[in-house]
């Protein structure tokens, strides 16, 4: 989830879906407005609201790798489905994971008009993963610059479509580790291509301010998707989820050989995950250090460079944003 409300609902595709989609469509041609609002309101095959939308999206560009699909018309389209590839094949590459092909498949990626997905996604820069198949997000970010928050989104969503290909979610990984690869490996992923820097300009003015108990409350209290909703009411979502981001960063450049190393050895600690060892097992196993150990040693990194932003950020992806 970036700067919203996650889900894991675990969706595979299904060749039988395709004959009701393709009826779906037609309808939604017909009479858009009468299908849309009938087709949110109801639950008539038991999906759930952002999966019916993504079915309702009409095609808009397929190909071996990216199913594109929007209710918008979008100018340079093709522009986008190449960014797209260009993000998906950095959040693969950054993990050594091009050639598996469990992970290394077709992406669907649904961009709906604010009309369609408003009352789905409840902030304007945001979007939603789709367990294994696909993310779901606003369309209107993706037709403008190359600075936009969105490109970002689509880098943090499809980290998370790739850890559920490996199985490797809730309940299984603490939400601040869910939340913080994504927003990690979405932040490399806009430094590297050169878009998005409106993101790391944001989050790395936030992350400036945190203080030692904002990461304690979000260790202690940010572990489970049902605290997810209790963060964004009290309105700490967007740091509770950057906080694991930075924590991500602290250990790729503090507590391992080079991040190069850590995000090969997250892939691989994914996998352990995803076939059934446990959380601190298979992070003491695949890391050299323990889980307590790591949150010990960012909590007091965050203590010393409370006020020294400079400091925190040092050779991290955040490196060069102090404010």
């Amino acid at each position: 989830m970036a700067f919203k409300q996650m889900a894991f609902e675990q969706i595979a595709f299904e060749n039988a879906t395709r004959t009701k989609s393709t009826l779906l469509l037609l309808a939604a041609t017909i009479c858009p407005s009468i299908f849309f609002t009938g087709l949110l309101a109801s639950a008539n095959d038991g999906s759930p609201p952002l999966e019916q939308l993504l079915n309702a999206l009409p095609p808009i560009t397929s190909d071996d790798k990216i199913r594109l699909r929007s209710d918008v018309n979008l100018p340079g389209s093709q522009e986008i489905c190449s960014r797209l590839h260009q993000i998906f094949d950095f959040d693969l590459n950054i993990q050594g994971l091009k050639n598996d092909p469990r992970v290394n498949r077709p992406l669907e990626v649904g961009l709906a008009s604010e009309q369609k997905i408003a009352s789905l996604i409840n902030t304007r820069m945001g979007g939603r993963a789709l367990g294994a198949r696909a993310f779901v997000s606003h369309a209107q970010g993706f037709t403008g610059s190359t600075e936009a928050y969105d490109w970002y989104v689509a880098g943090h969503e499809i980290e998370h479509v790739i850890m559920a290909r490996f199985g490797a979610t809730q309940p299984a990984l603490p939400t601040y580790l869910v939340e913080g690869i994504a927003c990690s490996v979405g932040a490399h992923c806009c430094r590297e291509l050169g878009i998005g820097s409106k993101a790391l300009q944001q989050q790395a003015k936030k992350l400036s301010q945190v203080s030692a108990q904002n990461v304690e409350d979000v260790f202690q209290n940010f572990r489970v998707s049902s605290d997810i909703a209790e963060f964004r009411n009290t309105g700490k979502l967007f740091i509770g989820e950057h906080i694991g981001g930075l924590f991500v960063e602290f250990m790729a450049c503090h507590m391992s050989d080079s991040p190069s190393k850590f995000f090969l050895n997250w892939a691989v600690f994914s996998k352990r995950l995803g076939g059934g060892t446990p959380f601190e097992t298979a992070f003491q196993q695949q890391f050299g250090f323990s889980i307590e150990k790591a949150q010990s040693e960012f909590i007091q990194f965050i203590r010393r460079t409370e006020n020294n932003p400079a400091a925190r950020f040092q050779n991290t992806v955040y490196q060069g944003f102090a404010v």
